[in-house]
């Protein structure tokens, strides 16, 4: 591409992608990582696979700015960000990009836009910067959307919680510091226990306000309001994790009225799952009374719950 611009100009920055048995997916992923206007000089591959796919697909690319590194056993995105970020600290990157295997960039100047960000607030001491953010409020523990009018005018929004797939970029400085996903939480939330450490070091996240309505724009999500309780029917898997994870991240953050908070939210949910019918109610009263139990420490069960995207 002839608007193709050199990161050098800017600061050294890479990317790594978490992928799981899913070679053809991530494939997509580093074409549109490569193909943006300001690529990242490295993308490294962080498979948490059990078969040689992804290893052999990554291989025939023979991309020398392509690196794979097999972790050996399903760490979850949780365990591969963890190693994505480590190791491209240790060579000296300034920026890492964090993607999933299925969350590439959504426009092709997103990155640039982003790097654009960093410059323009460089008086603020930033930790993290993404095309969509969330607040975090840490009286109920709940996740809350920017509202549409305030995404008027030009500039930045600093938020507290940065999702999977929203083009988040990290200052490797906040891992020289220590700041780093939380391997045990595995998948769910792990983003967002990472932005809440950023924030408590004293670091800014900050999300552009052309790529938030862009983004909001592009899937549709202008004008749109969240539940205050959602019992989602589909992944019980999901369930679990988010309901322990969550109540990991409140107790490490000492955030006790939110705990409070999402123990009674989490009774709701147990009665509202049986409108699904008796089968499907039980299961997710299932997977909340597990998360429950584990979110505080009591041993797990022989139960195996293991993500597969």
């Amino acid at each position: 591409m002839n608007n193709r611009k050199d990161v050098s100009t800017f600061m050294k920055f890479a990317a790594f992608i978490m992928t799981y048995e899913r070679p053809g997916v991530v494939l997509n992923t580093i074409d549109k990582l490569q193909s943006q206007t300001l690529p990242p000089s490295k993308i490294l591959v962080v498979d948490n696979s059990e078969s040689a796919d992804t290893e052999t697909a990554i291989a025939a690319l023979n991309n020398e700015t392509v690196e794979y590194h097999r972790v050996g056993y399903n760490s979850g995105p949780a365990g591969a960000a963890k190693i994505g970020l480590e190791k491209l600290t240790a060579e000296g990157f300034d920026w890492i990009f964090w993607g999933d295997d299925d969350d590439p960039p959504h426009f092709e100047d997103a990155c640039e836009r982003l790097f654009e960000t960093i410059k323009n607030n460089s008086h603020l001491k930033i930790g993290v910067v993404a095309a969509v953010g969330h607040y975090f409020n840490r009286r109920t523990g709940v996740i809350e959307r920017v509202k549409d009018e305030e995404l008027n005018g030009e500039g930045v929004l600093s938020v507290q919680a940065i999702g999977g797939g929203q083009t988040m970029i990290v200052n490797s400085d906040v891992v020289k510091e220590g700041v780093l996903p939380d391997e045990n939480l595995f998948f769910g939330f792990e983003e967002l226990d990472f932005c809440l450490n950023v924030e408590n070091k004293g670091y800014k996240l900050l999300v552009s306000k052309d790529l938030l309505i862009m983004s909001k724009t592009k899937i549709n999500r202008l004008n749109v309001s969240r539940p205050l309780i959602s019992t989602p029917l589909n992944n019980g898997t999901r369930v679990y994790y988010s309901t322990r994870n969550l109540l990991i991240i409140l107790r490490k953050q000492c955030l006790f009225t939110a705990l409070i908070w999402n123990l009674i939210k989490l009774c709701v949910k147990c009665i509202l799952a049986f409108r699904y019918g008796i089968s499907s109610g039980r299961l997710l009263v299932k997977m909340y009374l597990t998360g429950l139990l584990h979110g505080f420490g009591v041993k797990h069960s022989p139960l195996n719950y293991q993500y597969r995207p």
